[in-house]
């Protein structure tokens, strides 16, 4: 009887935990970041950490690509994202050049990976949340790419 109680123990035990498998494995889908319209000299692509947005705390937007131009001091890389509504729940800049690692100033061919730091407001807005990323110098947008982020 003792074999047969051990048994089902352990039976309940492995089913119970073969049914939360799924669940620790799935992974979180990276936004896919498209290119706006309209015709910007710059490209780039664009990476977010963590996912899902850090609403209270720092996010970190990572832009890479191969300049096309010559990019100068004074430029700027902007953070806008809104609700599935369309409205605006968070948008500021910060400046490019300032941080490590920055290409700034550099011209056509120089190749940059840089990770910039944004504190995001507490914000309880469910998603999903478009995401706009501007890269501007003055009144210009050098280049744009936006994506929809889930949650």
């Amino acid at each position: 009887m003792k074999q047969f109680l051990a048994f089902l123990l352990i039976l309940f035990i492995t089913l119970s935990s073969v049914q939360s498998i799924p669940n620790q494995f799935q992974k979180r889908q990276a936004p896919k970041f498209t290119e706006c319209k309209g015709k910007f000299p710059e490209k780039f692509n664009v990476k977010l950490s963590p996912l899902p947005l850090a609403f209270g705390k720092t996010e970190t937007v990572t832009v890479s690509g191969k300049l096309k131009k010559f990019i100068s001091d004074g430029t700027t890389l902007r953070l806008g994202i809104s609700n599935g509504d369309g409205d605006a729940i968070f948008s500021e800049s910060a400046d490019f050049c300032a941080v490590q690692g920055s290409p700034c100033p550099a011209g056509p061919g120089t190749k940059f990976n840089t990770p910039v730091k944004f504190n995001l407001r507490n914000n309880n807005t469910p998603g999903p949340f478009k995401v706009l990323v501007r890269l501007e110098i003055g009144d210009e947008i050098l280049a744009c790419s936006h994506g929809t982020v889930e949650k």
